[in-house]
């Protein structure tokens, strides 16, 4: 007997599911994530200010797959769109669509909110995504991702707030006038 899986709005009660299932994913790519907890994403993904969204992957009995987004904005295409973080699959439901599934709900969302694109990322080594995202129609793009976390990212933010404070708004700080919003 075939099972029906639904994709549907994460909810605070399936954090710690996405969480366990973010960990596989990571462990499977030989990466550790200690901080994407149920409680982490609990508090950046509701109320007014979410940071992402999440759908799942609900087969009635666990969840088998996630994906969380974010908005974006793209000066290329002028135009808004959303960035996909995670999108993964327990291995034991690959190749049953899900997977399409979750990037078709979040397109649909996207194009609801009035955007016209999404992007990813994926690791150069992750053949078996790059065909499965071939499939869905993506491009490849040759870019290099760059990501400033945790102390060097608290020390430019430190210098950025430094430059508002040592003097009045757009003064002067590594040569550089910087104006602040108020």
């Amino acid at each position: 007997m075939t099972t029906m899986t639904t994709i549907r709005p994460a909810r605070a009660a399936d954090a710690n599911a996405i969480a366990a299932m973010a960990r596989a994913w990571t462990a499977s790519e030989g990466k550790s994530t200690t901080q994407f907890t149920a409680a982490a994403i609990v508090a950046h993904s509701a109320g007014d200010r979410a940071w992402f969204r999440t759908v799942v992957a609900d087969s009635g009995q666990d969840l088998v797959g996630y994906a969380t987004y974010s908005f974006s904005y793209e000066t290329e295409y002028a135009a808004p769109g959303y960035y996909i973080g995670d999108l993964y699959v327990a291995p034991a439901a690959r190749r049953q669509g899900i997977g399409r599934a979750l990037v078709a709900t979040v397109a649909a969302a996207a194009r609801a909110e009035g955007a016209v694109y999404l992007w990813w990322a994926s690791s150069p080594d992750n053949v078996a995504a790059h065909a499965f995202y071939a499939a869905l129609g993506a491009t490849f793009e040759p870019v290099v991702a760059h990501a400033l976390t945790f102390d060097a990212f608290a020390g430019l933010a430190d210098a950025g707030e430094r430059s508002g404070r040592d003097g009045p708004a757009g003064s002067r700080h590594d040569g550089v006038k910087r104006e602040t919003e108020r």
